[in-house]
């Protein structure tokens, strides 16, 4: 889709996961891959963010990796370095360990976005920000100024746009 990008959010310790989630595998195929795939149904500019510079080195070649600038912070730096790295007016946001998200339903989010600095889906009363889609200069502003705050909760940058 023109004017959107995705940032496919690679970080993360894995520590409930017990290992890289970008290499588990569900249906002989790994989060990435499936990752990539729900990504490329959206759109040809995709960027994978991560947390570390050994992740830079082993993930997928032939896709912009943007290494986080802080490593330890969590989801919202992903999202502050991917959308840095970006070059669209909106992008979407497709954590790495949700191998069953649907393009469809991130198409339909894409769809509703001119307009709105963010659309963000709501499940049973709680916002579901890591898979979202945001106008680029606001969710850089609203991901600084939570860090700048010390809040490192994605949950609250959309509430700062």
């Amino acid at each position: 889709m023109d004017g959107v990008s995705v940032v496919i959010l690679c970080g993360g310790s894995s520590n409930r996961m017990g290992e890289d989630k970008k290499f588990l595998t569900y249906r002989g195929r790994t989060f990435l891959e499936h990752a990539v795939d729900t990504a490329r149904a959206v759109s040809e500019k995709i960027v994978v963010g991560s947390m570390e510079q050994k992740e830079a080195t082993t993930a997928v070649t032939e896709l912009p990796v943007c290494v986080d600038e802080v490593e330890g912070v969590g989801p919202i730096m992903g999202i502050l370095t991917g959308f840095e790295n970006i070059d669209t007016e909106y992008g979407a946001v497709l954590p790495i360990d949700t191998p069953l998200a649907r393009p469809e339903v991130m198409n339909y989010l894409v769809s509703l976005r001119e307009g709105h600095d963010a659309v963000v889906p709501e499940d049973r009363g709680y916002l579901e920000p890591l898979h979202a889609v945001y106008r680029r200069d606001a969710i850089i502003h609203a991901c600084r100024r939570s860090l700048d705050a010390g809040v490192r909760s994605v949950q609250c940058a959309p509430s700062v746009m």
